[in-house]
Order: C-alpha cells, then sequence, then structure tokens
C-alpha cells in the first residue's frame, strides 16, 4: 500500500476527514497511479532522449530564396503651367557660421517683436527696465507699451512694474485716474488700487466731500473699506456738527448708528462725537445709561465707563443703591457700590446689624463687618457638615 493511501486512512482513523471524503481521496490517488504506470508517449522524428530536434537553419533558407525583381522607374510629376520652380539654396560659404535665433521667452503673436518698443515705454515712464518673469506678468494682463504711456501721461510718478500690472489687474484705466485726481492730485499708488477694490467711484468721492470737504484719500479709502454712504455722514452731521473724519471712521468700524447716537444724547445731552466714539467700543447701551443714571443722576461719563467696562450689572447695582438708599446711605460713591456689588452685599445686612443695637458704621466698616461673617459662615459649613451626626447620640443611641 502506498505512503499517500496510508496518510488517508491515518486521517479517516482520526476522524479528521469523513468516509465520504476518504473514498473520494483514494479514488484520486488510484487515477494518479495508473497515470503513472502508462507507457510514455512516442517522441517526434529526429529527436533523442539525450540531445534536443534538430532545427532548419533559417539563414541558409532565406539565401536560398530567389532574387527579388527590379523595381519599374517612377514617372515625372506632370507640369503645371504658371508654377515656377524653387531655385536651390546657394551652399554656406566656408567659415561663415549660422546663427539660429533663441526664443527663450513663450509669447504670443507680435510680443516679441515689440519687446523693445515695451521696454521703451517703461523707460519713458521711469521704469526701471522689466526681467523676463514682469515681461511675462504683462503679457498675461495685458499691461501693453499703450497701456504704460496713457499711464504716465495722467501725471503718476514713481510708477514700477510690480505697480502698472497691479492697476491692470483691479482695472484701472487712464480715464479713471484723471477722474480720482481732480480730488486728490497727489494720491498714491496705493490708494488707487484700494479705490478700485472696493469699488470706490470718484461720484461716492465727489458726495462725500460735499458732507466733509476736509477728507483725506485715507478717510475715503476707510469708508469704502466699511461700507460707509454719505447719507448715513449726512445724517451723523446733523445730530454732530462736530464730526470730523475720524469720528465717521470709528463709527463706521464700530457700527454706531444714527439712532444710537440719537438716543444717548437724549440721556446725556453734553455728549459730543469722541464721547460718542468711547460709549460704541465699549458696547454700553442707552438701556445700561438709563438704568445708572436712575440710581446716580449726577453720574459722570467716565465712572459709567467704568461701570460697565467691569462688567457690573446696572440692575444689581440699581437694587443695591435703592436698598442702601433706604436704609440712609444715599451718598455712595462708584468705588463703594462697585466694591460692595463685586462682595455680592446684601442691604439686610444692616438691619440685622441695627437689631443688635450697632449704627452708623462707615461702608468700609460695613465691608469688614460683612466680611467676618461670610468667613463664619464658610468656617461653620466646613466644621459641620451637611451628614454630621451627634457623637453622643451614636455612642447612647440604645440607651434612651
Amino acid at each position: 500500500m502506498s505512503e499517500d493511501r496510508l496518510k488517508v486512512l491515518k486521517m479517516l482513523q482520526d476522524k479528521k476527514i469523513t468516509v465520504d471524503e476518504a473514498e473520494r481521496l483514494l479514488a484520486a490517488i488510484a487515477r494518479l497511479e495508473s497515470a503513472e504506470r502508462a507507457p510514455d508517449p512516442p517522441l517526434p522524428p529526429g529527436f533523442t532522449p539525450d540531445r534536443p530536434p534538430v532545427v532548419p537553419n533559417l539563414l541558409d533558407r532565406f539565401r536560398q530564396a530567389p532574387p527579388m525583381p527590379p523595381v519599374p522607374p517612377v514617372d515625372p510629376a506632370p507640369f503645371v503651367p504658371g508654377l515656377k520652380s524653387v531655385p536651390p539654396l546657394p551652399p554656406v560659404p566656408p567659415g561663415v557660421r549660422v546663427e539660429r535665433r533663441k526664443r527663450g521667452r513663450q509669447f504670443t503673436a507680435g510680443w516679441d517683436i515689440r519687446t523693445s518698443e515695451l521696454v521703451a515705454a517703461l523707460r519713458d515712464a521711469g521704469c526701471p527696465e522689466p526681467g523676463d518673469g514682469n515681461l511675462e506678468e504683462m503679457r498675461v494682463h495685458g499691461v501693453d507699451p499703450d497701456y504704460i504711456r496713457a499711464m504716465a501721461a495722467t501725471g503718476l510718478t514713481g510708477l514700477r512694474v510690480k505697480d502698472l500690472i497691479e492697476l491692470r489687474i483691479h482695472d484701472v484705466d487712464p480715464d479713471y485716474v484723471r477722474a480720482i485726481r481732480e480730488h486728490y492730485p497727489d494720491v498714491r499708488l496705493r490708494d488707487l488700487r484700494e479705490f478700485a477694490i472696493h469699488d470706490i467711484q470718484p461720484d461716492y468721492i465727489a458726495r462725500m466731500h460735499k458732507v466733509l470737504p476736509d477728507l483725506d484719500a485715507r478717510d475715503i479709502r476707510e469708508f469704502g473699506i466699511h461700507d460707509i454712504r454719505p447719507e448715513y455722514v449726512a445724517r451723523m452731521r446733523e445730530l454732530l456738527p462736530d464730526l470730523d473724519g475720524r469720528d465717521v471712521r470709528e463709527f463706521g468700524m464700530h457700527d454706531i448708528r444714527p439712532e444710537y447716537v440719537a438716543r444717548m444724547r437724549e440721556l446725556l445731552p453734553d455728549l459730543d462725537a469722541r464721547d460718542i466714539r468711547e460709549l460704541g467700543i465699549h458696547d454700553i447701551q442707552p438701556e445700561d445709561v438709563a438704568r445708572l443714571r436712575a440710581v446716580f443722576p449726577s453720574l459722570s461719563l467716565r465712572k459709567l465707563i467704568q461701570f460697565c467696562v467691569q462688567d457690573i450689572d446696572p440692575d444689581e447695582v440699581a437694587r443695591l443703591g435703592s436698598g442702601m438708599a433706604a436704609r440712609g446711605y444715599t451718598d455712595l460713591s462708584v468705588r463703594e457700590v462697585i466694591a460692595l456689588v463685586e462682595e455680592e452685599f446684601d442691604p439686610a445686612f444692616l438691619d440685622e446689624l441695627r437689631a443688635q443695637g450697632v449704627t452708623g458704621l462707615s461702608v468700609r466698616e460695613l465691608r469688614r463687618r460683612w466680611a467676618e461673617r461670610a468667613d463664619f459662615d464658610e468656617a461653620d459649613d466646613e466644621d459641620f457638615p451637611a451628614d454630621f451626626e451627634d457623637e453622643d447620640d451614636e455612642d447612647f443611641g440604645d440607651e434612651f
């Protein structure tokens, strides 16, 4: 019995395979063994086990092939009337070197021819000679000699290739420059670029100058950035006649609206533009001012801003002020009120002191006693926690 058959029977004995699987494996082994015992097929002619078959020499066959027939002559092309024959090129004399033109700059048709004209236009405009990279940018954005000459004719000085490219990118043309220079003859290239970016048109500048004649180019640029309209400036000038460009710029940055100014002026009639700007920067609302002035009618603007900057709730100030005033403390300073609010002072504490016969204390003494009470209450909570049990009850509970 072969070794493979013994392995199959061993697997069957160990119950690693079923009887059906064992029978299929044994049948496959039997087929393999019968194929191995079959005789070998006959060898092809000319082949023996000790040497390869003989392959005919293809090169000998090619040499024995018949020669190719000759190629027949080709008829000349027919004559076409009116067509002149091209004369042959003359030979190059010895010692003459033919130079090929280098095309390092990839320009569209005509740009390589006009490069000298472009450089001449830049030179006339006072611009330094451009490099290859500048020439490529000028080609991409359409900065041609005509544009350079037209921009230089507007009176702009100190032009650089970079400036011309940026102005062209933002569609700044000579007509736009001339219109802007009517309002600002010494306008800077930076201002021109910013005007174009924020779509500031000459008529916008003219309308702004009607309401604020002293505006400079920087003011106009900032107005355009913050989308400040002439109607907004006119309304603000009605409320604040001393308004200047800086005030308008700050108002626009902090979104101070005319309604806000009107309401603040009702509460504080003496406010000027600078005061309004300070209130707007600190986001102090008219409602906060009304509540604080109800407690402190003579409250100054500086003290009012101090209240709001320290983030003290006006309602808490009103509650404390009215409670202290009802108990005889009517002349509290702003500093004292801020200190009492921050320490969460309760005016009812005065009633407890009076019940003990303590009256006429200063605010500083009231704060000291309030702090001592708070410390005592905190220590009391630490010494007697909520889950505290009397030790006597624990020790003698069974006897009672």
